[in-house]
């Protein structure tokens, strides 16, 4: 029934003072009604996402959301924004808000059971961790490396084995090297430091081209008079 012939049907009822049917009809009317708004939003944030307007599609989730907080419908379109955002965190706690206001109709609820599916789905996402650098041509990685300081690529090289191998074994981004180090002032971190490039050297050697360091252990102060 279109919403033109349930409103016919409403004010024809009203005309005729059957008022019990003009609460009946307005009510399946009203339920109707929210339904397709809804279903409108959702379609509309679907395609606002999928053109990457992704304010617009988030305010249209919220918006379902505010209009149906028991229904599991806006809390899923919202979940897979965020999640087409790789923003995994934020889906992950609004598949949890949903779990404690979304009624659960019955065992056999697939709108619940898919607000359980896409919040584990979020977790496995969440905990996966792509090494991009392993995955780039060597020349490429060599590149990005060259251009880092110093003081980034030893800290680079804690990252892990494939990352100190790669960077043991890139020669532009060891040509030159400069180090400062003041035993009297030195931090937990440039003490750490220091022992790295130590322990690096007998590697990183053959690549060293100018190499500058700075090493005392006399406390210097000025004075000015």
């Amino acid at each position: 029934m279109t919403h033109q012939v349930s409103f016919d049907l409403i004010r024809n009822a009203y005309q005729n003072h059957n008022l019990d049917q003009v609460i009946d009809l307005s009510t399946d009317a009203v339920i109707q009604v929210q339904s397709d708004f809804i279903l409108v939003l959702d379609l509309r944030a679907h395609a606002f996402g999928m053109e990457g307007h992704f304010s617009e599609a988030v305010n249209d989730a919220e918006e379902m959301i505010r209009y149906a907080p028991t229904q599991a419908i806006g809390y899923l379109r919202l979940g897979q924004l965020f999640s087409m955002q790789e923003k995994q965190s934020a889906a992950i706690q609004i598949y949890e808000k949903s779990l404690a206001k979304v009624e659960k109709l019955d065992d056999d609820d697939s709108s619940y059971a898919e607000l359980i599916q896409k919040k584990k789905k979020a977790i496995e996402k969440s905990e996966l961790r792509l090494d991009f650098i392993t995955m780039l041509p060597l020349e490429i990685v060599n590149t990005i490396f060259e251009d880092f300081s110093e003081r980034i690529m030893f800290r680079c090289m804690t990252v892990s084995t494939r990352w100190r191998e790669i960077l043991l074994n890139c020669p532009k981004a060891w040509a030159k090297v400069y180090h400062n180090h003041c035993y009297y002032e030195a931090s937990v971190s440039q003490v750490g430091r220091t022992a790295t490039i130590l322990r690096a050297l007998p590697h990183i050697a053959r690549h060293i081209k100018n190499m500058e360091a700075i090493i005392s252990s006399v406390e210097t102060t000025q004075k000015s008079i």
